[in-house]
Order: structure tokens, then C-alpha cells, then sequence
């Protein structure tokens, strides 16, 4: 005959056991804070440890065509506009042409300004 234990017990034990085994899921994690300076956020550098950043992907893919669409002089406005009114990245809807360029930004910033972004450009 099996000993049985307190359903009080059972609880505590899986949960325990649910605690110890459960994966992370999306956006749980270890957020260790780094300190950026800040020349490397002027620089362009996005001081987020969040966002597109942690899905990681480079969108090399929406880049490149991106890059050769518009010209190199172009400002944010033109680059939302060559993804979302011109759809230069050949996205099937609005609401997706509309993230890509959010993701794109997010990690490009995009602007010309910024020298992160201006030295990318010229390569």
C-alpha cells in the first residue's frame, strides 16, 4: 500500500515544481542594466533593451532594398514614406508596412544625422 500525502503537500510540490521547470516565456528574463554613454546615444545608438532588439533579427532583408529605393540624402519622412505610401518593400498591407518601418527604425534609426546610421549608409 502506497503512503499518501497531504493534498496541502501535493500543492506545494508541484508547485514547486512548476517554478523550477517553467520556461521563460517572451519577455521574462534577466534584465541587466548597462550604463550607455551618452555620445553613443547621440551617435545613434538606442540605449532599449527591449522591443526589436531582443527578437533577434538584422531585417538585412527590408535594408538592402530599402537603401537602394531611396536616396542617400533622404531624411526619416522620406524613408517612412518609401516603406509605407510607396511600399518599396513590396509588404501585402498597410498595418505590416507600417511595423516594418517601426522595426527598421528601431534598429537603423534611419537618419542620416546620426552617424551610426550616416557611416552604415556610405558602405
Amino acid at each position: 500500500m502506497a503512503l499518501r500525502t497531504a493534498p496541502s503537500r501535493r500543492r506545494h510540490d508541484a508547485a514547486r515544481r512548476k517554478r523550477i521547470s517553467a520556461p521563460l516565456r517572451r519577455g521574462e528574463g534577466v534584465v541587466v542594466p548597462i550604463a550607455i554613454p551618452e555620445q553613443a546615444v547621440a551617435a545613434g545608438l538606442i540605449a532599449e533593451s527591449a522591443g526589436v532588439h531582443s527578437s533577434r533579427t538584422l531585417m538585412l532583408a527590408e535594408l538592402r532594398p530599402l537603401l537602394v529605393a531611396c536616396p542617400a540624402g533622404i531624411n526619416v519622412a522620406g524613408y517612412r514614406a518609401a516603406v509605407v505610401e510607396e511600399n518599396a518593400l513590396l509588404k501585402r498591407t498597410a498595418i505590416t508596412r507600417r511595423a516594418t518601418f517601426k522595426w527598421v527604425r528601431q534598429l537603423y534609426a534611419l537618419d542620416p544625422a546620426l552617424s551610426v546610421f550616416g557611416a552604415l549608409r556610405r558602405l
